[in-house]
């Protein structure tokens, strides 16, 4: 199973907790499932402070499409410096799997906030076949100008097609606002 990772990304928040983003990208040419990552806070010298697990929001990554890992610590360690991830499993998933539906996201909208700290998705889910949907995810990612992750936020239904998500900046402005869906029956 190949999935490229990408550089972990943390923002402390006003109330000193701590949340860390870890970008994969599955490049493989089918579906992976369940990655799962961990996170290292670092001290100056590079010494480990801190193992964090770091988990998806969403169960499958399509092939080609990146999804942040996301690790959170309520009391971070006060002299960690940088962080490092790393990919400790996923699975592939077979094509003729029938646990996940496939979902068309339609007539999105995206509005980013004057100040670049909020953004607004809108749009439909439409699961493909008959069967409906128990679950359906959409998970909004927002991104600042380096294409760094700055914020997520997960919309969840079960029965809904219609949704609005409002995923706000833990850091730098947003510059763009990426949609992932997950539907299972």
């Amino acid at each position: 199973m190949a999935a490229q990772t990408g550089p972990v990304d943390c923002y402390s928040t006003a109330i000193g907790e701590l949340w860390c983003f870890f970008l994969v990208q599955n490049t493989n040419e089918e579906s992976i499932e369940n990655p799962i990552g961990r996170v290292e806070l670092l001290s100056e010298e590079g010494e480990e402070l801190a193992g964090l697990e770091a988990f998806p929001l969403l169960n499958v990554l399509a092939p080609g499409q990146a999804m942040p890992l996301v690790a959170y610590l309520r009391e971070p360690p006060s002299d960690w410096d940088s962080a490092r991830g790393q990919l400790l499993s996923a699975y592939s998933l077979a094509p003729e799997n029938d646990y996940y539906l496939d979902v068309d996201l339609q007539a999105v909208e995206i509005e980013i906030g004057d100040a670049g700290l909020s953004a607004q998705a809108t749009g439909r889910a439409r699961v493909a076949g008959d069967a409906p949907a128990e679950q359906l995810w959409v998970l909004a990612v927002a991104y600042d100008t380096d294409g760094k992750v700055v914020g997520v936020r997960r919309w969840e239904s079960a029965g809904e097609t219609e949704f609005v998500i409002w995923v706000y900046s833990l850091g730098p402005e947003i510059a763009e606002v990426e949609l992932l869906a997950e539907a299972r029956p």
